[in-house]
């Protein structure tokens, strides 16, 4: 998940926030950190990002194998965490629903559908064979889709 308080293409330091959600499981843990480390060198391009630009939140229950009571904590995790780090209507919010557990798809789109439905929210998804993201985002009717071509790092070409 994104916040974003900033402008510009790149990610500013002390102004946006990457939230990596990660299983509690030894594998979830070793992923998450890397791509921590790795979205704090390589995603703030002026300066690196600090331990409050790229958050590593760990959610028990987060596997398959889990007992079916436990995947049930999962949503007010979710929750609770969507709520320590989306402090205001200010920041917009883009959650990327792309990879990872999919028991995480359904708690981040309803929350991000009814709990912060904002013209500035956005759920981003792409899988590994489609040439385009798809990006929703609240409309009058609900989310409204669309299918964004990013060539380079800053143009991208919209198509309805």
């Amino acid at each position: 998940m994104l916040f974003r308080s900033g402008t510009g293409s790149y990610l500013q330091r002390g102004h946006d926030k990457v939230v990596l959600l990660a299983s509690d499981t030894v594998i979830g843990q070793v992923c998450g950190r890397l791509n921590e480390t790795l979205f704090r060198d390589y995603l703030f391009r002026i300066d690196k990002g600090d331990k409050s630009d790229v958050v590593l939140e760990s959610i028990k229950g987060l596997n398959p194998t889990t007992d079916r009571k436990e995947l049930f904590q999962v949503y007010p995790q979710v929750r609770s965490i969507l709520d320590r780090h989306i402090k205001d209507d200010a920041c917009q919010a883009l959650f990327n629903i792309t990879g990872g557990f999919k028991g995480l798809i359904p708690p981040i789109t309803h929350l991000a559908w009814t709990r912060y439905a904002r013209p500035s929210t956005k759920l981003l998804y792409m899988h590994d064979t489609m040439p385009a993201t798809v990006t929703l985002s609240p409309g009058q009717g609900g989310f409204e889709m669309r299918e964004e071509i990013w060539i380079g790092k800053s143009i991208y070409v919209e198509r309805n």
